[in-house]
């Protein structure tokens, strides 16, 4: 007489050994993408108050039309060719802002979209980049970092320091007469 096997069920919760580096891990690339968000906040409201400072509904309105950041960090730099003259400070400034951020999107994108593995030698167990689930490109870009929280979180602090530089260039655009001191480039190490 045949017997059933009965069906193996799939825990919802994760296991005790990789629940701390899961947690970890997933606290550096969540500050991370929310410092993203910020800074991409900030260029926002630098656009909307460039393409109409009477009524920023119609820049917010262009840019959030646009669904990718790259593409909405084209279009400020656009903008601010067409506002500020290429030698003056505002546009050097705004220049060096949007070059920064797509050198940082790399990483924010490396930390949205990349798959892990967990390496099991030592205790606690780490997530590390999976090579069978990124791209050949990702894969060659992570495999030299030797810890990718650490790397995630350097990014994040320069996320937070371009957007408080950004935020800067904002009330220097709406207050020009007012006592706004021109901000100090960050140095940023992530980049």
């Amino acid at each position: 007489m045949a017997f059933r096997v009965k069906a193996r069920r799939i825990p919802r919760r994760l296991s005790n050994d990789i629940k701390r580096p899961v947690r970890s891990f997933s606290i550096a690339t969540g500050e991370l993408l929310w410092a993203s968000n910020q800074l991409h906040t900030a260029f926002a409201v630098v656009f909307a108050v460039l393409v109409s400072k009477d009524d920023p509904g119609i820049g917010f309105s262009i840019w959030h039309t646009v669904p990718s950041d790259s593409v909405q960090r084209q279009l400020l730099a656009a903008v601010a060719d067409v506002k500020f003259k290429k030698n003056s400070k505002m546009h050097a400034h705004l220049t060096w802002a949007k070059e920064k951020a797509d050198k940082l999107a790399t990483i924010r994108n490396d930390a949205a979209h990349m798959s892990t593995a967990f390496r099991t030698d030592g205790s606690p167990w780490l997530l590390v980049a999976n090579a069978v689930g990124n791209s050949p490109t990702r894969s060659r870009r992570l495999e030299g970092l030797s810890d990718l929280q650490r790397h995630f979180r350097t990014a994040k602090s320069d996320l937070v320091q371009l957007s408080g530089f950004v935020y800067a260039l904002f009330f220097r655009i709406v207050t020009p007469a007012a006592s706004h001191p021109w901000p100090k480039k960050p140095a940023l190490r992530a980049v």
